[in-house]
């Protein structure tokens, strides 16, 4: 049987494509039945929409390609992606936001052959009827493993095959899930009937991967965070201990986790009667803290300690705080422990050992771009700080937009860095 040429739509750009297997075969799925597609980062996963919208476009050239994506900044890359791939006016891709005027948005359907739009804003044109789902040709759902529970992913591919049985939804993620259930999941909500996966190690997609030198840089603790890590063990050593005479068994503070103390305090707090059980789950509480203390040191530093340290005094001091934290304040090793990270000179010998490497690269390649991650806020300031003393580097934060207050970037702030 001779396979599609996959990529001979005239609405596809072939100079601006790669001829790639993978990709090819991925497509011809997607091409036959809803599809899943889990594909590493970098191995062109909007590629693969991109030639299975060309393909439809060309079938049914009055029918619309919709794409969703988590972010603005997610959506405006995969619009331009598509103005780049297919051979379409430029006016008839239109990028979609909650910002946009509802009657604005009614227009941009009318007139748009290719529509990329966030979930959010896509599910209200559906419920407002601002949209026509039976013009849809193709449906293609990026960061595809978000599609559980009620998220909007769940809704619209959903009423997606209920009116118009003839789309084709394709998924697309770089991580389905780290469980088979979950995997099974998104694909049941999204009506898939085929999984396209592939990892860097499969024969056709090996070639394509870039290499990735992965060198590995210890560190040693400073005095004063040697001192208070002493500390923090101490305490849950004897936390144990006590909480071992009262006849709970609890492991080491050296293998413990805190997915098992979590699961302890849940099952001490389901069986509280006396005081004696508040106790224990009081001990347990602060267990919980004391290995969230021990985390924040070894991997984030003394700032981010004593920042919560302070809202554990700030629990201590409320009227009807709880005791647990009042038993742990009153700890004498409380104050040692405060003591040392307040006279650490530096909040983490990793932020110096970051800036020399940093410093290193653009010596050698002064033209070079770079990104340093953290998962602390709080850390990516302090590296900033640092990072414009280097000779060289304009560095600048990027974070996510704020949850539970603070100070997050807006989606546009994130795009004018990222340019």
């Amino acid at each position: 049987m001779v396979m599609e040429d996959i990529y001979s739509s005239r609405f596809l750009r072939r100079e601006f494509v790669e001829r790639r297997e993978y990709q090819a075969r991925i497509a011809r799925t997607c091409l036959r039945e809803n599809t899943l597609v889990v594909l590493p980062t970098g191995l062109g996963k909007t590629v693969i929409a991109a030639l299975v919208a060309a393909k439809l476009l060309e079938k049914f050239p009055d029918k619309q390609i919709v794409i969703a994506a988590p972010t603005k900044p997610l959506v405006e890359q995969h619009s331009e992606t598509f103005r780049k791939l297919l051979r379409l006016p430029s006016g008839s891709i239109a990028v979609l936001t909650g910002e946009i005027r509802p009657e604005k948005r009614r227009r941009l359907w009318e007139v748009s052959k290719v529509i990329a739009i966030t979930p959010q804003a896509l599910q209200n044109d559906i419920i407002a009827k601002r949209c026509d789902l039976r013009r849809w040709a193709l449906l293609v759902l990026d960061e595809a493993h978000r599609a559980v529970g009620d998220h909007p992913y769940v809704f619209i591919a959903q009423i997606a095959r209920r009116l118009n049985p003839a789309v084709r939804i394709v998924g697309l993620t770089a991580s389905p899930g780290s469980t088979r259930e979950k995997v099974i999941t998104v694909k049941r909500n999204l009506g898939a009937s085929a999984i396209e996966m592939r990892t860097e190690a499969d024969w056709d997609v090996r070639r394509y991967v870039q290499p990735i030198d992965i060198r590995p840089v210890y560190c040693k603790l400073t005095p004063e965070m040697v001192e208070a890590r002493t500390l923090i063990l101490e305490i849950m050593r004897d936390h144990v201990e006590k909480l071992r005479e009262m006849g709970v068994e609890v492991d080491a503070p050296s293998v413990l986790t805190k997915r098992y103390l979590l699961e302890l305090k849940e099952a001490l707090v389901k069986s509280v009667e006396t005081r004696r059980d508040r106790v224990k789950v009081a001990l347990v509480t602060n267990l919980i803290r004391l290995f969230h203390m021990l985390e924040l040191l070894e991997i984030q530093g003394t700032h981010s300690l004593m920042k919560f340290m302070e809202k554990i005094e700030e629990l201590s001091l409320r009227g009807g705080a709880t005791s647990s934290a009042k038993i742990l304040v009153r700890d004498p090793r409380w104050s040692r422990i405060l003591r040392a990270v307040s006279n650490a000179t530096v909040p983490h010998p990793k932020v110096e050992l970051t800036a020399k490497i940093v410093e290193e690269v653009f010596r050698r390649e002064p033209g070079s771009r770079g990104i340093v991650f953290t998962s602390i806020r709080d850390v990516v300031e302090l590296l900033v700080d640092r990072l414009r003393e280097v000779p060289g580097v304009r560095p600048h934060k990027f974070i996510g937009q704020a949850k539970r207050g603070g100070r997050g970037m807006s989606q546009r702030e994130q795009v004018e860095v990222l340019s």
